[in-house]
């Protein structure tokens, strides 16, 4: 006698979505960031949301970024789970969701007198594990474009991972650009309706002035060195009242040294107090930090690996002087 088949599991008429939308957690050029429930696997997840009135240039750099990141499988790196079009409509990628602060949110609470813990040696740790994930994608053609302290993320479990890679370029995909300084290029690219994209105050000066074709590794690891330079003296190499008064800047302007810094804030008087008591400057990352900031790009770290060497050898010097300093103090106490 044949056997019945199983009858087939009736599926319902719509699936049920899979993300439950929660609060809103972070918002930018390009989207709005969400918490939300994966349904599916019972997890929580950060889903970044196309916005409404989005052009077609930002629908299509918002794609960029999520495939773009989804490639750069890295612990130091944001993963991105997946990615497409809501039932409702409208794009979205799904992505870790990372408990914790920025590194913007960890300067400014050093500068307001409330370190919470922080120290500078343990931020020097952070941007040396954010330099590593930037010098993954280096390895692989990849330049961020827009790093800066708000886009380094602190886990509450000592994570740190590097955000928002909607302006990274994809050197070894796409051609170089022919000519000079270009000021417009299709997305996604470093220009939009002419204006520069990007933070001022941790741009190169080649990406401050639009040279696109210019806009590499290197570029990075000027970033990599402003933030240096934020935490060894409190702010940014440049700052200014508006964003073309810090570009200008950028373009033109000598960085000056972190420790010149420091000695005018203790001879100018109390106008910041928390910033007087701001950690001294350490000579060698100093100078990491103003080999980062050349203003000719092959005078300076060529990736971030490089970089990421320096801030090593600086924290490996660090612990060996307080392994010594500790041993010394044991030796006295026996002695006493």
């Amino acid at each position: 006698m044949p056997r019945k088949k199983p009858a087939a599991r009736r599926r319902p008429a719509t699936d049920p979505p899979r993300y439950r939308p929660g609060r809103e957690i972070g918002r930018g050029g390009l989207g709005r960031v969400i918490e939300a429930e994966d349904t599916r696997l019972g997890r929580t997840v950060a889903l970044k949301l196309l916005l409404d009135d989005a052009p077609p240039e930002l629908a299509e750099r918002f794609r960029h970024e999520g495939a773009l990141t989804a490639r750069l499988e890295h612990p130091g790196i944001v993963p991105v789970h997946d990615g497409g079009e809501l039932p409702g409509g409208g794009q979205y990628f799904s992505m870790k969701r990372i408990t914790g602060r920025d590194m913007a949110g960890v300067l400014d609470a050093m500068r307001r007198g409330v370190p919470e813990g922080w120290t500078q040696r343990r931020l020097v740790g952070a941007l040396r594990d954010a330099a590593r994930a930037v010098a993954f994608a280096h390895a692989r053609g990849v330049v961020h474009r827009d790093l800066k302290p708000s886009n380094i993320m602190l886990g509450d479990f000592g994570e740190t991972l590097v955000v928002d890679w909607g302006l990274a370029k994809d050197r070894s995909a796409a051609p170089k650009p022919k000519g000079g300084k270009k000021k417009q290029a299709a997305a996604p690219s470093l220009t939009l309706d002419g204006d520069v994209m990007g933070t001022p105050e941790y741009m190169s000066p080649e990406q401050a002035s639009g040279e696109i074709d210019r806009v590499d590794a290197r570029s990075d690891v000027w970033a990599l060195g402003a933030i240096l330079y934020e935490i060894l003296c409190g702010r940014p190499p440049f700052t200014g009242g508006s964003s073309l008064e810090v570009i200008s800047r950028v373009v033109s302007s000598a960085v000056e040294s972190p420790s010149v810094v420091q000695r005018r804030r203790a001879t100018e008087g109390p106008g910041r107090p928390e910033l007087a008591r701001w950690p001294e400057v350490p000579a060698d990352l100093e100078l990491v930090s103003l080999r980062a900031l050349e203003r000719d790009p092959a005078a300076r770290f060529q990736d971030a690996s490089a970089f990421a060497a320096e801030l090593d050898a600086h924290l490996e010097g660090t612990r060996e002087r307080e392994r010594r300093r500790r041993l010394a103090e044991e030796l006295t106490a026996q002695a006493a």
